[in-house]
C-alpha cells in the first residue's frame, strides 16, 4: 500500500488504497483498489456474495503541483446469491469520494462549480487548464446547473416590472430583490390580483417600486396597505 497525502485518508474512509502510480504523458495516475473483502448486497444486506467480473473507472481528482490527476480504480462486480434476491448484481461503491458515472471525484467537481459561479463557463475552463483540472466550458456550466438554487430570505424591497412572452401579446411580471440584486419570480401574467396575491404571500416586503401600470400600483395598494409604493 501506498500512503499518498490527503487522498490515501480520503479513500481509506471508503475503504480504498492507492496501490500505485504511475506519470502518463501529462497526467499522474494512481491505481486504486479496495480494501474490502466482501460487501453486502445493498438490496437484501446479504453477505453471501460471489464475484462477477471487475471494469476500470477513470475519474478526475484535484492536480497535484499544477499537475492533472487520474484515479485508475478497479471496480469489482459482485452477484448476491441469497435465496429470493434474484441474482443481483452490484458494484462496489466509492462512497461520498466519486458518484456513480462522474468522471470527477466530489472535491474535484466543487472545485468547477466554483470557478463556474465565480467566472462562468468559457474563462473558468481557461482557469481549470491553468490550474490543472481541465475541464471544457460545457462541464463546468453542467456542474454549476446542477447545484440547487440558493436559499432566498424574506425580501424587503421589491421591484416589479413586466415582461414580453409574445410581444405585443401576451406579458408577465418579474419580480427583483432590489437589495440582492437578483430575481425573485416570474409570473405569466400582469394582471392586478396575480400581482396582488404574489405580494400578499410575502409580508416582510417593506418598500416596492413599480412600473406605473394601473394595475400593479392598484395591487401594490391592496397588498401592502401599511408599506410604501415607490414609481418609476
Amino acid at each position: 500500500m501506498l500512503v499518498v497525502p490527503m487522498l490515501s485518508e480520503a479513500l481509506a474512509v471508503i475503504d480504498h488504497q492507492v496501490l500505485g502510480w504511475h506519470l502518463a504523458g501529462p497526467r499522474l495516475v494512481f491505481q486504486i483498489g479496495s480494501t474490502a473483502r466482501r460487501p453486502c448486497c445493498p438490496r437484501c444486506h446479504n453477505s453471501r456474495v460471489r464475484r462477477h467480473g471487475h471494469y476500470q473507472r477513470h475519474p478526475s481528482d484535484l492536480p497535484s503541483f499544477g499537475t492533472p490527476v487520474t484515479l485508475d480504480v478497479e471496480v469489482r462486480r459482485w452477484r448476491c446469491m441469497a435465496p429470493g434476491c434474484g441474482g443481483h448484481t452490484f458494484s462496489d461503491s466509492m462512497g461520498s469520494f466519486v458518484q456513480p458515472r462522474s468522471r470527477y471525484s466530489v472535491r474535484s467537481r466543487v472545485a468547477l462549480e466554483h470557478l463556474g459561479c465565480t467566472s462562468g463557463g468559457q474563462a473558468g475552463a481557461r482557469l481549470s487548464w491553468s490550474l490543472g483540472l481541465r475541464a471544457g466550458a460545457d462541464t463546468i456550466l453542467r456542474a454549476v446547473h446542477a447545484l440547487p438554487p440558493p436559499a432566498i430570505g424574506e425580501p424587503l424591497v421589491v421591484g416589479i416590472d413586466d415582461w414580453a412572452l409574445a410581444r405585443g401579446h401576451h406579458y408577465g411580471t418579474i419580480f427583483v430583490d432590489l437589495q440582492q440584486h437578483r430575481p425573485l419570480d416570474l409570473i405569466a401574467g400582469r394582471e392586478m390580483t396575480e400581482v396582488r396575491d404574489w405580494l400578499a404571500q410575502h409580508p416582510g416586503i417593506r418598500v416596492v417600486a413599480r412600473d406605473r401600470a394601473g394595475a400593479y400600483g392598484q395591487a401594490t395598494r391592496q397588498a401592502l396597505r401599511e408599506r410604501t409604493a415607490i414609481p418609476p
